[in-house]
């Protein structure tokens, strides 16, 4: 009989959204009982997030021009993508791009989500969400 452990627990969630239009993404975070989860402790109860959209998942180079938006693990301006920690305490993380940084190329292309919880050596790194990230082409050309 064969055994099977599977400890992805991330979720495919697809997007759709358009070239040049501002991108803003809401998530709240809730352990499993379903309560909401109290993002801005210090440490070891520190959470971080980070987001990529790349051309493909087997890309893995940091060639901007293939990296399409991304953010490192903080919050604030640190890529296209930021991360809004001001909801932290209510379990409320907001990424956001610009809608200037939104003028990248019509297309399919793939993304992650990556939430980080406490300080080395004993930090965790969970994928939470994952999937598709396609952008519309868009007709109005902002100033």
């Amino acid at each position: 009989m064969a055994n099977k452990l599977n400890l992805d627990q991330s979720q495919r969630v697809d997007i759709v959204c358009r070239k040049n239009d501002t991108f803003a993404l809401k998530l709240q975070i809730s352990d499993e009982t379903g309560a909401l989860v109290d993002l801005s402790g210090t440490g070891d109860d520190a959470y971080n997030f980070a987001m990529e959209v790349r051309e493909a998942d087997t890309d893995n180079s940091t060639d901007t021009n293939l990296s399409k938006m991304s953010t490192e693990f903080a919050s604030g301006t640190t890529g296209k993508i930021t991360v809004q920690d001001a909801g932290y305490s209510s379990g409320e993380v907001i990424f956001e791009c610009a809608h200037g940084d939104m003028n990248v190329d019509s297309g399919l292309y793939v993304y992650d989500i990556q939430q980080k919880k406490g300080t080395a050596p004993n930090t965790i790194v969970e994928t939470i969400l994952y999937g598709t990230f396609q952008i519309n082409e868009d007709i109005t050309i902002t100033a």
